[in-house]
């Protein structure tokens, strides 16, 4: 009896818990149940939008149940972000899991207008920005206006949170070309230039279209941008916008011209946009060389920092168009020790690359990190010089995950090369022994002369047979050299590199990552950060072909497969089987994670695409990556990749 009364106290208990306030109807007993709090914060105000269970006020849901919410700010202020179970400002949906609480700040501020979008306007509207203002707003002319001066527009201290936006349509891709301001400045400086402030600024650019004007000659196309941003903000936005060096008359000869250019440490996301460029120019250069603290400005925190692959440590490229004139343009420039992720974009003739540390100046690191994925590579066939479109991607340095690219949609006239790695450390056109001396420059690697993709070996002869101390030297070629591609995080490079031949100014390496101890000129202890690629497709029906990864001026003796870099395919491009060996199959493969083979090589890598919830766009698949360690295939995934769409596209 005293059982029986005891099972119906528990059995009432458990009713009146599920008809807490925020349900209806009667849940099944045993189900457990979370409080939910959604309010608003901040000087500002605005409405969360109830999408799917997310009222405002405290109610109670069962676990499991799926929250989404949505934000629309009033006038006079901005959605600065979601905090609680969500955090940026994307979309906002979770599942319930525990006490929640969902938190959407808005801020108040003023807008500030343009009297027109004249260069002279634009640049007394900037001049007018305060702390408080959180728009700057640039009206319509669809004709175009063009600038003969440079403008900047600079973040004011203490602001935390600006737009600057043209009238173009923040829907439609590219912004409808709607504030069209065209490049009439006769110089090389960026027409418009920004710096964000520090890494909590938000910033975002939208709604504009910048292009060359038809009167200016083309020896004035801009080196460092037409765009120019700089600062630490991490959450950059630059979206539905146009920027185009095709209309410059003549078009721009100038292979070194950028649209945007991106420096210092600008982390967020470049989304949306229509990017036109002519010959070799670049779309996107990202010279990020002061991230993580670096006030040296050449990337040396960024590599003496392991990749961070899947996280918001990097200049997302996503949903965008870039559109090439030339069998060799390219989409981006990526140097000192800067990340990227280029993913979900078109691209016509635009190819991908990494620049080799000592290149230009003879100071700077390489690009450190690249994710390349569900991008569409369209190649063009070039009659003049008989060439398809060159490589989708060339990279000299760093590491990279490249998988789920179709390099080979329809009407494409193909690639020579999916991949190209090439160790650019011992071209004799870069700087890598400006002194003349073992003790300052990177020097030359290795002892073995090899042939260049551009030149013969044209080491000095003062070097022939004195190896870098900058690099491994496990072999006459100088296995491993500083930052080669599928090498990475090692201990920190300090000091100042000279300008000229300056006594006791040569950069060192410490012998730990923390910059104290003994500092000499040493290899750095670099880290194998392999490359890895899986499931992209590629070929080249022109018949002028290169392999699959082009390895272009290296042996195995510098980059290794199954070493440096990893693969699903043979050299020319045909996939094959995935056994986890690579003795008797590729390195790296994918399919679901039951298919996954139970042993494995370590090194090897697998995709298993019937797992991960990152991409919530509802095409392009999911998945997430597993490396084989020494004890074989890991328990959680290796890497996951980032929010897709990127949470500051909301």
């Amino acid at each position: 009896m005293r059982l029986a009364i005891l099972w119906a106290l528990l059995s009432v208990t458990a009713f009146a818990q599920v008809q807490s306030p925020g349900h209806t109807g009667a849940l099944a007993a045993g189900t457990v149940l979370y409080s939910l709090t959604v309010n608003t914060a901040g000087s500002g105000s605005g409405t969360i939008n109830n999408v799917a269970n997310c009222a405002t006020g405290t109610t109670t849901l069962a676990a499991g149940t799926t929250v989404t919410c949505s934000e629309t700010p009033n006038s006079g202020s901005t959605f600065t972000g979601w905090s609680g179970n969500c955090s940026g400002t994307g979309s906002c949906s979770f599942s319930i899991s525990g006490t929640s609480t969902v938190t959407a700040t808005f801020a108040s501020g003023t807008t500030v207008t343009a009297a027109s979008c004249s260069a002279s306007d634009v640049q007394a509207a900037c001049n007018l920005l305060t702390n408080t203002t959180t728009v700057l707003q640039i009206p319509a002319c669809t004709g175009g206006v063009s600038w003969t001066t440079n403008v900047t527009c600079d973040v004011p201290s203490g602001n935390t949170n600006l737009s600057v936006l043209g009238a173009g349509s923040l829907t439609i891709p590219g912004g409808n070309n709607q504030t069209v301001i065209k490049d009439d400045v006769a110089n090389n400086n960026p027409i418009f230039e920004v710096t964000t402030g520090s890494s909590s600024t938000t910033y975002r650019m939208a709604g504009i279209t910048f292009e060359g004007d038809s009167s200016l000659p083309d020896n004035n196309a801009k080196y460092n941008g037409m765009l120019s941003i700089n600062g630490l903000s991490s959450n950059f936005r630059l979206d539905h916008v146009t920027l185009d060096q095709t209309t410059y008359n003549p078009a721009t000869s100038n292979g070194n011209a950028t649209l945007a250019n991106m420096g210092d440490c600008i982390w967020g996301s470049v989304d949306h946009g229509i990017y036109k460029t002519h010959g070799t120019g670049n779309a996107v250069r990202e010279l990020t060389g002061k991230c993580f603290g670096d006030s040296g400005g050449q990337g040396d925190q960024a590599w003496s920092h392991g990749p961070d692959f899947g996280t918001n440590e990097y200049l997302y490229l996503e949903n965008n168009t870039f559109v090439a004139d030339f069998w060799n343009g390219f989409i981006n420039d990526l140097w000192l020790g800067g990340r990227m992720v280029v993913r979900f974009n078109n691209s016509t003739s635009g190819s991908l690359q990494v620049h080799a540390t000592g290149s230009g100046n003879g100071s700077g690191r390489s690009g450190r990190a690249m994710e390349i994925y569900n991008n569409t590579f369209t190649g063009i066939f070039d009659s003049g010089s008989g060439n398809p479109s060159y490589n989708v991607d060339f990279i000299t340095g760093g590491t990279a995950l490249i998988f789920n690219n179709n390099a080979a949609p329809s009407g494409s006239a193909g690639w020579k090369n999916f991949l190209d790695l090439v160790n650019d450390h011992f071209n004799g056109a870069t700087n890598y022994d400006l002194c003349g001396s073992s003790s300052q420059g990177f020097m030359y690697n290795g002892t073995t002369a090899i042939n260049n993709l551009f030149l013969p070996d044209v080491r000095r002869s003062d070097y022939a047979s004195v190896p870098s101390p900058w690099d491994g030297n496990t072999n006459t070629e100088g296995y491993p050299v500083l930052d080669q591609p599928g090498r990475g995080a090692g201990w920190l490079l300090s000091g100042s590199y000279p300008g000229g031949c300056v006594s006791g100014g040569t950069r060192c390496s410490y012998s730990n990552t923390a910059g104290t101890g003994s500092c000499v000129v040493q290899y750095p202890n670099q880290a194998s950060e392999p490359i890895y690629l899986w499931g992209n497709t590629w070929s080249c029906p022109s018949g002028n072909c290169g392999v699959n990864v082009g390895l272009t001026d290296a042996t195995s003796n510098l980059i290794g497969e199954n070493r440096d870099f990893y693969r699903d395919t043979d050299n020319s491009g045909n996939l094959r089987t995935f056994t986890g060996n690579p003795s008797t199959g590729p390195g790296t493969g994918s399919g679901t994670l039951a298919a996954r083979p139970s042993t494995c090589t370590q090194g090897v890598a697998y995709w298993a695409t019937d797992q991960g919830s990152w991409n919530s766009s509802g095409s392009g698949g999911q998945g997430v990556l597993y490396v084989c360690g020494a004890s074989g295939w890991p328990s959680t995934p290796t890497y996951t990749p980032y929010q897709y769409p990127h949470p500051l596209d909301h």
